[in-house]
């Protein structure tokens, strides 16, 4: 479990190299393709790190306290790993967080998301033996009875400093076919990295702001795709 609070002050365009083959609209069962300077895209942004003082991690029944790191200048962070302290997930229990508020106001979000069921996926295997032909590049899951979407992400590195991703928001009912128009435009045949997540994700107003907060479980690990 982790939390960053900060105010954006500045934000500029970067001059990484970006190519969109196809745009993801952010509708359901939609999916986009893009080429990508591994150096990464998107903007860059000068921040004001907020303080938000004492920030406890609410996880089902257990609270557990965030420890801070960093300094005003570089980064102000809390982090906690209930697993070193034996909490083990409680998945479809309500999670959050609760601060004290320093820079920052108070804030009493305990039970803002849901932490969804794990992934329990079908097909295709994720040890790497998995071989599949992109045409029907198959994707089958247990579906959750949460019904917050699904993410599913494949991500290939290419020769030198680019790399490609292509990603789908899909809903959680078990199955997906990875478009055909998409993955032919995937260097083939070619080792990916096969990533699904499934995510409880709200933005919650706080004063003239707001805070993202996110509950996932998540699986990943390579195929090959021919």
């Amino acid at each position: 479990a982790y939390a960053q609070f900060y105010t954006v002050m500045v934000e500029a365009d970067l001059e990484w190299q970006e190519e969109i083959l196809d745009a993801f609209d952010g509708t359901l069962d939609d999916c986009g393709f893009r080429r990508y300077d591994n150096w990464g895209t998107g903007k860059s942004e000068e921040v004001l790190w907020e303080d938000a003082g004492d920030v406890t991690f609410v996880l089902g029944d257990v609270a557990v306290p965030g420890v801070e790191y960093g300094d005003p200048v570089s980064v102000i962070g809390y982090d906690a790993n209930p697993g070193d302290l034996g909490v083990t997930p409680a998945h479809l229990a309500p999670h959050g967080m609760l601060a004290t508020g320093d820079t920052t106001p108070p804030m009493d979000l305990g039970g803002v998301v849901v932490l969804p069921e794990l992934i329990d996926l079908h097909a295709p295997a994720l040890d790497g033996s998995a071989v599949v032909d992109h045409s029907s590049i198959d994707v089958s899951w247990e579906p959750s009875t949460q019904g917050v979407p699904l993410e599913i992400s494949l991500n290939v590195s290419v020769s030198g400093d680019w790399a490609i991703r292509l990603f789908c928001r899909v809903a959680d009912d078990g199955e997906f076919r990875i478009p055909v128009e998409l993955a032919q435009l995937l260097p083939l045949p070619t080792e990916a990295g096969l990533w699904m997540r499934r995510a409880d994700i709200r933005v919650i107003p706080i004063d003239d702001g707001g805070v993202l907060v996110t509950a996932g479980a998540s699986t990943a690990g390579q195929i090959t795709i021919e």
